[in-house]
């Protein structure tokens, strides 16, 4: 774990790739939504390559804002 200048950064090695994650907070700030709707994401698997460290969630750092599911499209409803 690091400091950067975005916050709180975890670096893990897999696969011979380093990757960066994130905290359920950074990402709520980065997605402009609550915190506590990003851990609701993660705990229902919404989010890919996530993990949990103890109590907090590791999310990589290029995952896009997962689509909202509890609203339907117009063109679903259709």
């Amino acid at each position: 774990m690091y400091y950067s200048p975005r916050g709180i950064m975890i670096r893990r090695k897999r696969k011979g790739m380093e990757q960066e994650f994130i905290t359920a907070a950074q990402a709520a700030k980065k997605w402009n939504i609550s915190q506590r709707r990003v851990q609701v994401l993660c705990s229902s698997g919404r989010i890919k390559g996530i993990f949990k460290l103890g109590e907090n969630w590791a999310i990589p750092v290029q995952t896009p804002k997962p689509e909202d599911a509890r609203y339907k499209t117009r063109e679903e409803s259709e």
